[in-house]
């Protein structure tokens, strides 16, 4: 997928070169702080990326932009990082929670079929 989207960026791009045009994605990653931040004559609006309005969408949705997580084969610079701990231990909170509410469900479950058990045996007439 990432080399697709080198051939729309960069057409005619060796491959040797393919490998850093990974990194030159970044103006993905950074596409609405370039359009807020550089003026209007910057040339880096001269590049495919800039000049096709829809290509930064499809983009978007296209590259994974990484969070220094094991997950990506590229990590962004100048991320400290204590940024990966923070992101597995926030997938740790959400996994624990999840675990906790089925946790519960099966608890209340578990409580009502005790409950339920003598009731639903007195209503069939057993002793």
């Amino acid at each position: 997928m990432v080399q697709t989207d080198i051939r729309l960026m960069f057409p005619g791009i060796p491959d040797r070169l393919a490998y850093i045009a990974e990194y030159c994605l970044a103006s993905i990653y950074h596409y609405s702080y370039l359009k807020q931040t550089l003026a209007p004559t910057h040339p880096i609006y001269e590049t495919p990326f800039f000049q096709d309005s829809d290509l930064p969408c499809q983009l978007f949705r296209r590259v994974k932009i990484g969070d220094g997580s094991s997950e990506t084969r590229i990590r962004p610079t100048g991320v400290p990082p204590h940024v990966s701990i923070l992101c597995e231990m926030k997938w740790l909170k959400v996994s624990l929670i999840e675990a906790l509410s089925q946790l519960e469900l099966t608890r209340i479950d578990t409580v009502n079929d005790i409950i339920c058990k003598p009731l639903c045996l007195n209503d069939a007439g057993v002793k």
